[in-house]
């Protein structure tokens, strides 16, 4: 279970004719660090978290301006059977 994940880790520090080398390596001769500073100069991170964090807070707190009441009630009792 864990090898998809260590194979995932190690292909991201591969240069790409390690990636595509027959037979497979595991583990890169040379890790390339310099991966992982090219994709956040390339990829606006901090406007996916910013998009991320204004979905998510509007699905939790939109509901409880537009219908306050259900939101002030202890959740146990509504959903829980005494």
């Amino acid at each position: 279970m864990i090898l998809p994940f260590f194979w995932l880790f190690s292909a991201s520090l591969m240069t790409p004719q390690e990636l595509i080398a027959f037979p497979p390596k595991f583990i890169p001769a040379e890790p390339q660090w310099q991966n992982y500073i090219e994709v956040t100069k390339k990829v606006p991170f901090l406007m996916y978290y910013k998009n991320s964090f204004i979905v998510a807070t509007s699905y939790n707190d939109v509901p409880c301006i537009y219908f306050p009441y259900p939101c002030l009630l202890p959740h146990e009792d509504i959903w829980m059977a005494k």
